[in-house]
């Protein structure tokens, strides 16, 4: 494969990182070469021996639902016996370091990508002396694996924090999702519209100016329940699937509440410095 996509000028398993970087700034076409080395690792990363395996991929789903979830990484609907899937452990004790990859059938021979997310386990107090020597491996896999189409590398810390629900979300340039510049500012002046509070109102412009798609209507002044069915706190401008939203001065009381269930409340300030011009 790797030859089929004319990236054998460059053996990565040979290469220190800073070698590699050094190809990289070297070659005229590194994206190119990179992108295709890339490809061939996550191909051979997948177990098409356990296509056939329901117990094996329900505890694979599990653990890349919970990171695409927060991530997003790749927007495939990955179905017991139409993916080929597998998991990759480098070390076989004292692990710390997990690798998962998925494609559908119906994609791999067209080529297409193959989604794969590294979990790094970080937790302070499972750490053993191989820890250090994982997490490197973790950021030499990332050298190369940063140019598939999906990749995503995350730390269990961060997944129960759920941090990575803060993350912008790409869209492909060549999806029919891409909304027009139009578009997305008529969709935030129809919110601003419903929206009293000048803290509110103030936000839809910066979040406008910085190219941020709009939330549905149905989200504005949204509701957030607890376990019980109870009304924990409102939102004024919400992204509930990605637990982010807007809270006026006066909702903010509750943010404390909102932070516990996962969310993450954003100011005026955090709207202007959201790096969101593919962002969702």
């Amino acid at each position: 494969m790797i030859k089929k996509q004319k990236a054998d000028v460059i053996e990565p398993a040979r290469l220190s990182s800073f070698d590699l970087l050094l190809e990289y700034l070297k070659l005229p076409d590194a994206e190119r070469v990179f992108k295709g080395q890339a490809y061939a690792y996550s191909l051979s990363l997948l177990e098409p021996a356990l296509m056939k395996n329901n117990l094996a991929f329900n505890n694979w789903e599990m653990i890349v639902k919970a990171v695409n979830d927060q991530t997003h990484f790749t927007n495939a609907d990955f179905v017991f016996l139409g993916t080929i899937f597998g998991s990759w452990i480098p070390r076989t004790s004292n692990a710390h370091l997990a690798i998962h990859s998925a494609i559908l059938a119906s994609e791999l021979k067209a080529g297409g990508a193959v989604a794969v997310c590294a979990v790094l386990n970080d937790e302070k107090d499972r750490r053993t002396d191989k820890y250090e020597q994982e997490w490197n491996g973790l950021w030499r896999f990332y050298n190369v694996m940063q140019f598939s189409d999906e990749f995503i590398a995350v730390s269990s810390v961060g997944m129960s924090h759920m941090d990575y629900l803060a993350l912008p979300v790409a869209i492909n340039a060549d999806s029919d999702t891409v909304a027009p510049v139009a578009a997305v500012d008529d969709a935030w002046n129809a919110i601003k519209e419903l929206l009293f509070d000048d803290d509110a109102k103030a936000f839809v412009e910066i979040a406008k100016d910085a190219g941020v798609p709009a939330p549905d209507e149905d989200n504005i002044g949204y509701e957030v329940e607890g376990g019980d069915g109870e009304v924990v706190a409102a939102v004024e401008i919400a992204w509930p699937d990605r637990r982010i939203g807007f809270m006026t001065a006066e909702q903010a009381e509750d943010k404390e509440k909102l932070e516990k269930l996962g969310w993450r409340i954003l100011n005026l300030l955090d709207a202007a410095n959201m790096d969101v011009a593919t962002s969702q």
